[in-house]
């Protein structure tokens, strides 16, 4: 859902808070599976070549989703490809969660955006999402508990409580 402009991180902040919320290793393992094959079903048949995590978070599913489709994995971290991307031009990024949109704005942007990468067909799937994001991402779950409407915070099992 699109915020037409509005700041996402104000949005989220003025979302009722209704404490954390510890999610399980068995939620994400299943999410994930969802979110492949609706990857999978994709209208066009587009399946990725490549898996790009965006580190930290996004780490743990991006994994299960390389083994899944069997395709290499690459690394973005603090908003820097660590890797060349060689021959591969279906590229998926992978993040946990889509709080505000930021971080995949500033992707797009700072990495996809640029010559020779104009060349690329890059994609976004995110396991969870707020309903306030201001990034619409390409693959993402619209039900709970993926589909965030408050501002509870998600306690992944990889995070210090």
């Amino acid at each position: 859902m699109s915020l037409n402009g509005a700041n996402a991180s104000e949005t989220v902040s003025t979302l009722p808070d209704v404490g954390i919320r510890t999610v399980s290793y068995e939620e994400i393992s299943q999410g994930i599976e969802v979110l492949c094959q609706q990857i999978s079903a994709s209208p066009d048949g587009w399946v990725p070549d490549a898996v790009v995590a965006v580190v930290r978070g996004g780490l743990v599913p991006a994994t299960h989703v390389c083994h899944y489709f069997e395709r290499p994995m690459y690394f973005i971290y603090n908003d820097v490809l660590l890797d060349r991307l060689d021959h591969h031009r279906r590229i998926l990024i992978v993040d946990e969660i889509n709080d505000t949109g930021g971080a995949f704005h500033r992707i797009r942007s700072q990495i996809f955006n640029q010559p020779p990468n104009d060349q690329l067909d890059v994609r976004y799937a995110v396991l969870y999402t707020r309903h306030s994001t201001s990034f619409n991402a390409d693959y993402y779950l619209d039900f709970e508990p993926y589909y965030l409407s408050d501002a509870t915070w998600q306690n992944f099992p990889w995070e210090r409580p």
